[in-house]
């Protein structure tokens, strides 16, 4: 009898100590996707300003590297915190003849 109490005690512990790093994992990974949330959102701004700047509307940007302008309206305001590939953002950076840095630079303008 006292195996089994001590076997259940030790499940508890266990289950807590899992509870506690589940948590921990959590909040952690909750940083990170905010705080790329965050740059991605940066990026479309820069993308918004550069292409504005240009005169260029999301139509003819998005014609002229092959994406659609929705994609590109999604970029624009951070997609969501979803990534998109350097690829494409190279693309963005050479049709609006700006150096890839000025998009992924942290300070903005």
């Amino acid at each position: 009898m006292k195996d089994i109490i001590n076997l259940e005690k030790q499940t508890i512990y266990l289950k807590i100590n899992l509870y506690k790093l589940l948590s921990l994992y959590i909040e952690n990974n909750l940083e990170v996707m905010m705080l790329f949330a965050v740059r991605y959102r940066n990026i479309g701004l820069k993308i918004a300003y550069y292409r504005k700047k240009k005169g260029y509307t999301q139509a003819k940007l998005a014609e002229q590297i092959g994406m659609s302008a929705a994609y590109l309206g999604q970029i624009e305001r951070g997609n969501r915190g979803n990534s998109f590939s350097l690829e494409t953002l190279y693309q963005i950076a050479d049709a609006l003849e700006i150096e890839v840095e000025l998009l992924m630079k942290d300070e903005m303008f």
